[in-house]
């Protein structure tokens, strides 16, 4: 019986484990850095926090070269799911966010 018990308890603390591992990063980034507009965009990564996803995206815009007259961006994204509606022919799929912020 103690074994049993010692095997649920095991069981439920490695499911929690797992549960909390998914969560971890729930910001993606993505630079906007040649011409600072959609949909020219560079996915930089997932992170754990809105900081370090800000901080990830201020240093590969800090090595970039900006076309002319242009404003290279960032956004960071929370919970971003990939779009269901299909893109035009030569197009990737939106990213659709629940928040998005700089």
């Amino acid at each position: 019986m103690k074994i049993q018990s010692v095997s649920c308890a095991i069981l439920l603390s490695i499911f929690a484990l797992v549960v909390a591992g998914c969560e971890q990063h729930q910001w993606e980034g993505f630079v906007y850095p040649k011409t600072g507009q959609m949909p020219y965009d560079l996915a930089i990564g997932h992170f754990a926090t809105l900081e370090e996803c800000r901080a990830s995206a201020l240093a590969v815009l800090s090595k970039t070269h900006a076309e002319e007259g242009a404003s290279p961006e960032y956004e960071c994204g929370f919970k971003c799911t990939v779009s269901s509606t299909l893109p035009p022919p030569g197009m990737l799929a939106n990213r659709v966010c629940e928040e998005t912020a700089k």
